[in-house]
């Protein structure tokens, strides 16, 4: 299904390209998509020319739809000359290679891709490539045919900030015993296995004798989802009491699924932390999660696309553009979720 998609798509962006390329007569050339003017800034309105961008985003569960709210403003407030395109594939990679065409078609200088699956994904890397677009990635995709990779912290990260989180609640509770559900994103996400592996690693890696890993299942980020996985654990699994989420939208599904049961006695754990997490956390339904700095993180990929489009981008040899991780991910829980409140 993949390959044929893939040949469909190369087929439309031949015919798409060949269009393209016929200019009205008399008319002037236009500099090819993908680069700049040259001494030129991409925001500034002596430019003369309008730059469209797109992002591409696998699903929009609450850090993705703040994060990609915060590239597209500061994108804006780069300037006049400025066109910004967000689509959500909804967790389906037909639907974000479809996406991805329907970004070449509408004549982006840039294209900004979040894999849902790298595997996946790399076609739509190619066609991008193809195009003479410029393109970035968010994730790995199993193709060399982007232009730079913004690296905010690695994807193993917050599962980490959440496996030492439990380790220490549990080092402080030595009588108590924490039998953990995992309740995972997508198997074909590099994102969500590496969260998922290092909230694994982290925790075993502390060999706490009153800790056990029971089971596990791919909820694919949906809220819906999540509850209805956690619905039939409490009834195959009721010796589970750690929900550990790799979101918050799945935390919440979690939660509904918890107070829906009239249990207790389970913690849950998240990653997200924004509005929905610090509510959560504010009115006792979860125990901490992990908050993404949005802020951050989108202005400095919005940076790094602004840099790739005027040339001014420090860019490493292996295609990569740094963010500092240090000021990513933030562990919120009762003690400290006070200061995040708006």
């Amino acid at each position: 299904m993949k390959k044929f998609f893939a040949l469909v798509l190369a087929l439309s962006l031949m015919l798409t390209l060949a269009a393209c390329q016929k200019e009205p007569a008399g008319e002037e050339s236009k500099a090819p998509a993908g680069t700049a003017e040259p001494g030129t800034p991409a925001n500034s309105p002596e430019g003369g020319k309008t730059y469209k961008v797109g992002l591409s985003f696998p699903v929009m569960d609450a850090g993705q739809t703040a994060l990609s709210g915060l590239i597209k403003d500061t994108l804006l407030a780069a300037g006049p000359n400025m066109e910004v395109f967000i689509t959500s594939a909804d967790g389906n990679n037909e639907k974000q290679l479809a996406d991805v065409e329907d970004l070449i078609t509408k004549g982006c200088d840039l294209i900004y891709l979040m894999a849902a699956d790298g595997d996946a994904m790399a076609p739509a890397v190619d066609a991008i490539h193809n195009a003479g677009i410029l393109c970035g990635i968010a994730r790995d995709v199993s193709s060399e045919n982007y232009d730079f990779k913004y690296v905010s912290a690695p994807s193993e990260l917050p599962g980490e900030l959440q496996g030492e989180w439990l380790g220490e609640y549990a080092k402080a509770h030595p009588d108590e015993t924490f039998n953990i559900g995992h309740v995972s994103g997508t198997a074909t996400n590099s994102g969500a296995v590496a969260r998922r592996d290092g909230f694994y690693n982290t925790v075993m890696a502390a060999g706490l004798d009153n800790v056990n890993w029971v089971v596990e299942q791919d909820c694919n980020y949906i809220t819906e989802t999540a509850q209805a996985c956690v619905e039939g654990w409490l009834l195959s699994h009721p010796e589970v009491n750690v929900l550990c989420c790799a979101n918050d939208d799945m935390a919440m599904g979690a939660s509904n699924a918890v107070l829906a049961a009239g249990r207790s006695d389970i913690m849950i754990l998240g990653i997200d932390g924004q509005d929905t997490g610090i509510s959560m956390l504010s009115e006792g339904s979860m125990s901490m999660t992990v908050r993404m700095n949005v802020e951050y993180v989108g202005s400095g990929a919005a940076d790094a696309i602004l840099g790739m489009l005027d040339g001014t981008a420090e860019i490493t040899d292996d295609k990569v553009i740094y963010g500092d991780m240090d000021k990513i991910y933030t562990s919120l829980d009762e003690s400290n979720v006070a200061e995040y409140k708006k």
